[in-house]
């Protein structure tokens, strides 16, 4: 059964707290802290209140009613980070698809005698080639 001692040892595992160190940052014994993990009924307001000081991010409605995630993220830095990766994947495709057009001009540009579908052919690339380059320059 998923109660606030399950939850609260659930917390511990996730943030790499054991009970003895919470207990120390927390000014409690760490007998304390496992009595409250076997007996959920004893946490109440002011520990929920102490934890919280330790662990800034714990998500106290989780805790107390099992709603929600266990941590509130900062939201600004998880996206942030995942703009950072998205724009990176983004950059590295644009790269690898440069690379491609420019060894298709160079294979259009070394025909000896270009006919009028690879003239189109190498002006279709050159602009091409352009558009990504300005993606790119856009990334940066």
């Amino acid at each position: 059964m998923d109660n606030q001692g399950v939850r609260l040892k659930r917390l511990l595992k996730l943030k790499g707290i054991t009970n003895k160190e919470l207990a120390e940052k927390m000014k409690l014994s760490r007998n304390y802290i496992s009595i409250l993990i076997k007996n959920p009924e004893k946490i109440n307001n002011k520990f929920i209140y102490s934890i919280k000081k330790v662990i800034p991010d714990l998500n106290e409605n989780w805790l107390i009613n099992g709603e929600g995630k266990p941590l509130i993220s900062n939201n600004f830095e998880e996206e942030g980070l995942i703009y950072k990766k998205n724009k990176q994947n983004i950059a590295t495709h644009q790269n690898t698809l440069l690379a491609k057009v420019n060894r298709y001009i160079k294979k259009l540009e070394a025909i000896e005698e270009p006919d009028l579908i690879d003239l189109q052919q190498l002006d279709e690339a050159l602009d091409l080639k352009k558009k990504i380059q300005k993606e790119l320059d856009l990334l940066q």
